[in-house]
């Protein structure tokens, strides 16, 4: 990724979009927030992503929005819109807690993803895996992911690898 890790991070929860915020910019990261996809991408006029945190609701039928949002239905053409503000090796972080997803698998033949809820799910919930979901997306052709590396993350030590 570049010299200053752009960041854009999709969250419709005020406080945990300001929280991060917060957090990455104290690491030294430099982060744009939207609480939504049309939010997203009128940010992203500026430039592309390194990094989309897009913790995508499961519907929504926002005044903001015409029509509504169904994720199971929608979720591909979401990933798509979103996946073209990354910059060339940006990595897009998709997560929802609709406990039936199922990722379309035309996303596998456009971008190289990976299934790594295992890794992101909260120790509370390890006894109910399906309640979350998380992919990493990136562009085919891109570098893969460098290898996880110990890094302070302020309250915790632990691997940091995206």
């Amino acid at each position: 990724m570049g010299e200053t890790t752009r960041i854009l991070v999709v969250e419709d929860e005020y406080a945990i979009a300001v929280g991060l915020r917060d957090d990455l910019e104290a690491e030294g990261y430099q982060v744009d927030v939207a609480a939504d996809g049309l939010e997203g991408e009128r940010t992203a006029r500026t430039g592309s992503y390194d990094l989309i945190l897009l913790d995508a609701p499961t519907f929504s039928n926002s005044k903001r929005m015409e029509g509504t949002l169904d994720l199971q239905r929608d979720h591909a053409d979401l990933i798509e819109a979103t996946a073209a503000l990354l910059s060339p090796e940006g990595i897009l972080l998709f997560s929802t807690n609709f406990r039936r997803f199922k990722l379309d698998p035309a996303l596998l033949e456009v971008f190289r993803v990976d299934d790594i809820s295992k890794k992101t799910l909260p120790p509370d919930f390890e006894r109910n895996p399906r309640i979350h979901s998380c992919f990493r997306i990136m562009r085919r052709g891109a570098a893969p992911p460098a290898p996880p590396v110990a890094r302070q993350t302020g309250w915790r030590k632990e691997p940091h690898a995206l």
